[in-house]
């Protein structure tokens, strides 16, 4: 047998043109008078007279043409009528689809139906049908579902029901009712039920279903008896019963127009049997079952015998009801004793068989759709496909269009079941019977490490081996977050076992991803809570983006937002402002007189002048968090509208801060009313509570928030946020010193975007009169002059450790581009952290700044004592203004009409990754320059001055760095110092790897600065995650005339480059966690499909080998993209494009 499958050949159904024909070879016509009369027909009805009519249902549709088959000469043989001929069919083999199914009714003389059979056209095998197939012949039965034609055919299940009320009232004659009440009574109730489905097949008459059912009940419970049965039957039947007429014979052959999978063959009913195993017969002959002589002669011998005793059945059966039926006319005894034993065991018509025959081809044809056709997917995954419109944005796939279709595949991303058992089972095996004080063996303790260290491996792998050692490893920080990976969080039982024991806290980095999408358990986000209570403000402020992000997955977030009303959110939407969106706070503010009477000032539970601790409030957040993270419970809060009225009509500081904050709020959602019923988070409150006391998560907290608070579905959720950090920072003077610093600095930053938009947005204007009216609208007597000269310090977003107090008005720029980015000079003010200081200006500026606030302070005591003015060469504010005074400056760049908030997250990715190269001594002399987004439509960037693009210089890098001052060196390379070289290496080294693991696009040389110390600088992050406005971008951007400046540096810069990769791969998850968390933010580059993104870069990092081969990779990578041509010729178009613009 197994040489015989060994090379299995057939045809494509969608390949063969053929068309479809068939034969009808004959028609046993033993019981056509009953199956007429059952019809209601005349019971003298000549076999030779009778029509044949083929239809073929494909898709569940009915072909616009009939085929008819009239006999040609036909023959009366005996009992059984022969026809000659074949049947061709309007419809081709590659045409059928895989429930076609072929409809066969026969036609008396006047348009009489006596009955009909049907079959499907492919098998359970998807093999098409082929050879000869006794078909039963129904009484008047036409259509595979319900009569929705109008035509008067009875259903096999009503033809069943009516046999048996006949039969009844025979046996009822001669004393035999036992169980046929029963079996009338259920083929009553499923025949009552055809309207609303399809008929069922005779199996529906097996005794010992309970009467009083529904339709809908008979038809299930005797769907699944009759399934038992078959398969009973089959496990008895000879042998290669298992081929394809067989599996489909009670489905097909034997049944009624019923759906696929219903058995109709019953247990004990010889005749059915031997009909069974006729076409088993059938199958040996042609060949489809193996022959083996010696069991084949006993199989002939026993078909012999069952085709004998099926005959023998079926004349008791006839002559017991033609006794019965005299015996209920008074005409004679009544059946004998086996006449009697024959009927009270028959539970189905006698019926007539049509036999069939289908051509037979040298192999066999097997059913394969021609191709995939557009799926309508259901709407709740509609938006995650990527179909063509997503495939045009992608240049890279344009070569793709017309061979790519939009398939839904509703199995994919499931769990295999098997796969789950497994799990279940070791599981189980796992949690009982463990000592608490068992350790891995060396090759278990490997196999954990593996997983705990490499996110790209399933915490499932070692599912055992985490529940086994859970008393050890849940000690463990790192061992936590993946143990909860391998918790089945739908079973209690498993829940308890896991949360049975103390989980050790994880640091901020590990627990991000339990925040996302995929951790909806309260347990499990609680934890993560807890150990975000525990963080220091640091690193709250480096996850703030994210951390905002997860509000939405909050447990009853997305049920807020369905609940509250967002046409009433439309209706409130205000005008939109100069700053680039709609801003909620003005129209609040503008509205507060309609508020009616100001609601008396709420008991915070404290003394308004009691002071807080910076540490001492950092820990009381902490433990309310830790608090009501364990509780469960939310807090309430008052709508910001309801809070910026309290602050209007009062006179405390509180008050006028409230009413401050609410004018400075910008987003593009509405503001929540009194009436909704918004709900704070546990999550949003954490945040809220830590915003309230440190300067610089406070900050962080207002912009992110107020940008998500355009989202049209989230908005009320992040107002919501907005109005409780109100709320809450008026409850201390630390948190209404805070939230008076934000909203005087984003009123600054807003009216400085106001500016810059109505000069930009100005028609018919270059660059250089932009630039103008620019000054002269920041100049004295401009529209915005107030905005050059402030009178009190307000904080940079940028950097909260800066404090601005004006612009220089002359030093300010628009540059030629598509949105007309404008370069604005900031004053710093005194009041600055000398640690900036020193890092941007030196030890020297820091210690200047340190002597002239002492120098201040002496001055300020000496002249309050004397009672006079302080000296204007300690005022600061007149110190900048005097000509000639020194001045330390931060440039900014602020952006109208372009979203930057996916540079804001890849500049935080390369943050982070300079942070961790540093931890390790590596210093790649990166450039991670601030990014902050206003609105999704604005956003300040901080300005690298100093820095020159890279296109005008390419030919001659060395030459532009040993121009400038002090790096000029005779004994240098090419006449520059060495260390400016070692540094260009360096920063090459950091960037190549960083942008070909975040597949940042658009790499031409204009988005390529260098500075004058020698640091690359890589800026606009518009396309990134793989995306590329070019064709056949090159995997790293690294040039040959890069690369001839490092000189001899060249093997240093191979060497750095892949210890940089190594140490990224290593906190692989974190940078992947970060980037899940961003899915759903609507990124230029992530909105079509997020998943494709974190995939991308996923790959990217090769977590699937080996240190050694991830570098030779990456090497490969940056070979490849030095030797390329096809670049350099997009970069001479790209400057083309730029000169002639």
């Amino acid at each position: 047998m197994a040489s015989m499958y060994a090379h299995y050949r057939f045809y494509s159904s969608s390949e063969v043109p053929l068309d479809l024909k068939l034969h009808v070879t004959s028609l046993d016509c033993k019981h056509l008078a009953r199956t007429a009369a059952l019809a209601g027909l005349d019971e003298d009805i000549d076999p030779q007279d009778l029509v044949v009519r083929a239809h073929v249902y494909n898709d569940g549709t009915e072909n616009a043409e009939q085929g008819e088959y009239t006999p040609q000469l036909p023959m009366l043989l005996g009992s059984s009528v022969f026809w000659n001929g074949w049947l061709t069919l309007p419809l081709r083999i590659q045409d059928l689809s895989r429930d076609a199914q072929l409809v066969l009714t026969l036609w008396a003389p006047g348009e009489l139906l006596v009955g009909g059979c049907r079959i499907t056209l492919f098998d359970e095998r998807l093999r098409l049908r082929s050879g000869a197939h006794r078909l039963v012949l129904w009484p008047r039965i036409r259509r595979p579902a319900t009569r929705d034609d109008g035509s008067e055919g009875m259903t096999a299940t009503e033809a069943a029901a009516e046999f048996l009320k006949g039969l009844h009232g025979v046996r009822a004659a001669i004393g035999e009712t036992d169980d046929l009440d029963a079996s009338v009574q259920v083929a009553a109730a499923v025949a009552a039920g055809d309207a609303a489905g399809p008929p069922v097949a005779e199996a529906s008459l097996v005794p010992g279903v309970p009467v009083e059912m529904t339709p809908e009940a008979a038809r299930a419970t005797l769907a699944e008896q009759a399934s038992e049965e078959d398969g009973a039957t089959r496990g008895a039947a000879s042998r290669g019963s298992r081929s394809s007429s067989d599996a489909d014979g009670a489905a097909g052959e034997y049944a009624a127009p019923v759906s696929e999978g219903t058995a109709a063959v019953l247990p004990g009913d010889s005749a059915w049997e031997a009909e069974r195993l006729v076409r088993a017969k059938a199958e040996f002959d042609a060949g489809e079952i193996p022959h083996l002589p010696w069991l084949d002669r006993l199989t002939m011998r026993q078909l012999a015998a069952d085709q004998e005793a099926a005959e023998e059945e079926a004349e008791a059966v006839a002559e017991a009801l033609e006794a019965a039926e005299e015996a209920a006319l008074g005409r004679g005894p009544g059946p004998t004793p086996r006449g009697r034993a024959a009927l009270a065991a028959r539970r189905h018509p006698l019926c007539s068989f049509l036999t069939v025959e289908f051509p037979v081809l040298p192999f066999p044809v097997v059913f394969d759709s021609p191709a995939y056709a557009d799926v309508a997917a259901p709407p709740s995954v509609q938006d995650g496909l990527v179909g063509p419109s997503a495939l045009e944005e992608d240049s890279n796939a344009a070569r793709w269009m017309g061979r790519l279709v939009t398939i839904f595949d509703p199995d994919a991303g499931l769990e295999h079941p098997v796969e789950a058992k497994v799990a279940k089972l070791g599981t189980s095996d796992a949690r009982r019977g463990v000592d608490p004080g068992a350790t891995p063996t060396p090759a278990e303790r490997a196999a954990i490490d593996a997983v705990l260290h490499n996110p790209s491996i399933p915490a499932r792998a070692i599912t055992d081996l985490l529940w086994r050692y859970r008393h050890t490893l849940l000690r463990k920080p790192a061992a936590v977050v993946r143990f909860i990976d391998c918790v089945d969080w739908s079973d209690p039982e498993e829940v308890a076992d896991a949360t049975a024991l103390p989980w050790a806290l994880a640091p901020p980095e590990d627990v991000l991803r339990l925040l996302g999408p995929g951790y909806p358990h309260d347990v499990v986000r609680r934890y993560a809570i807890r150990c975000l209570s525990e963080a220091s403000a640091d690193e709250i402020s480096l996850f703030m983006l994210q951390l905002v992000q997860a509000v939405r997955y909050e447990p009853g977030v997305r049920e807020t937002v369905e609940r509250n009303s967002m046409a009433k959110a439309a209706a409130m939407r205000g005008p939109p402002s100069t700053g680039g969106g709609a801003t909620p706070g003005a129209a609040l503010v503008e509205g507060l007189g309609e508020l009616g009477p100001t609601p008396a000032p709420r008991d915070h539970g404290g003394e308004a002048g009691d002071d807080v601790d910076d540490e001492d409030a950092d820990d009381g957040a902490a433990e309310g968090d830790v608090r009501e993270a364990q509780t469960g419970r939310t807090p309430s809060h008052r709508s910001l509208a309801t809070s910026a009225a309290s602050g209007a009509g009062g006179g405390s500081p509180a008050a006028g801060a409230a009413s401050a904050y609410a004018a400075s709020v910008d987003g593009r959602a509405s503001l929540p009313a009194e009436e909704d019923d918004v709900e704070i988070s546990p999550l949003a409150d954490l945040l809220v509570r830590r915003a309230c006391t440190n300067l610089t998560v406070a900050t962080q907290f207002h912009w992110f928030v107020c940008v998500e608070a355009e989202n049209q579905a989230f908005g009320l959720v992040y107002n919501a946020m907005l109005a409780s950090f109100m709320d809450q920072s008026e409850r201390t003077p630390e948190g209404v010193r805070l939230m008076t610093e934000v909203s005087n600095h984003a009123s600054y930053i807003r009216s400085v975007l106001s500016a810059v938009e109505s000069v930009v947005s100005e028609p018919g204007l270059r660059a250089d009169g932009k630039t103008a009216n620019l000054i002269a609208a920041f100049s004295p007597g401009g529209a915005f002059s107030s905005q050059a000269e402030l009178s009190s310090p307000v904080i940079l977003p940028l950097d909260p450790r800066v404090r601005v107090c004006g612009l220089v008005a002359a030093d300010s720029r628009v540059f030629k581009s598509s949105v007309s980015p404008a370069r604005i000079r900031l004053v710093i003010h005194d009041s600055t952290d000398p640690g900036f200081i020193a890092e941007r200006f030196g030890d020297d500026a820091a210690r200047t700044l340190i002597g002239l606030r002492a120098a201040r302070l002496r001055a300020e005591a000496s002249a309050r004592a004397a009672g006079l003015p302080l000296p204007a060469k300690f005022d600061s504010e007149a110190a900048i203004r005097a000509p000639g005074a020194t001045r330390w400056t931060y440039d900014t760049l602020f952006k109208i009409g372009d979203d930057v908030r996916q540079d804001q997250l890849v500049l935080q990715l390369l943050d982070l990754m300079d942070r961790r190269f540093k931890q390790f001594g590596l210093d790649l002399s990166l450039t991670p320059y601030k990014v902050l987004a206003t609105t999704t439509t604005t956003g300040v960037l901080e300005f690298v001055t100093g820095a020159m693009a890279l296109d005008p210089i390419k030919r001659n890098i060395l030459g532009w760095l040993k121009g400038h001052p002090g790096n000029a060196d005779v004994d240098g390379m090419g006449g520059v110092r060495l260390d400016v070289i070692e540094r260009y290496t360096r920063s090459c080294a950091g960037y190549c790897v960083w942008t070909y693991i975040m597949g940042i696009g658009d790499r031409h040389l204009d988005n390529i600065l260098i500075t004058p110390d020698g640091r690359l600088v890589h800026i606009d992050f518009g396309f990134a995650f793989g995306k590329d406005p070019k064709p056949l971008p090159p995997k790293v951007k690294l040039t040959k005339d890069m690369v001839e400046v490092m000189g001899g540096y060249y093997p240093k810069f191979l060497t750095k480059a892949t210890r940089a990769f190594g140490f990224i791969r290593q906190k692989a998850g974190l940078y992947l966690d970060l980037l899940g968390l961003m899915r759903d933010s609507g990124l230029q580059s992530m909105a079509d499909d997020p998943e494709r993104a974190i995939a991308f870069v996923a790959e990217k990092l090769r977590l699937d080998m080996s240190e050694e081969d991830a570098e030779l990779v990456l090497l490969g990578a940056i070979k490849d993209s030095v030797s390329a041509v096809f670049p350099l010729f997009v970069d001479f178009l790209h400057t083309v494009a730029t000169q002639m613009r």
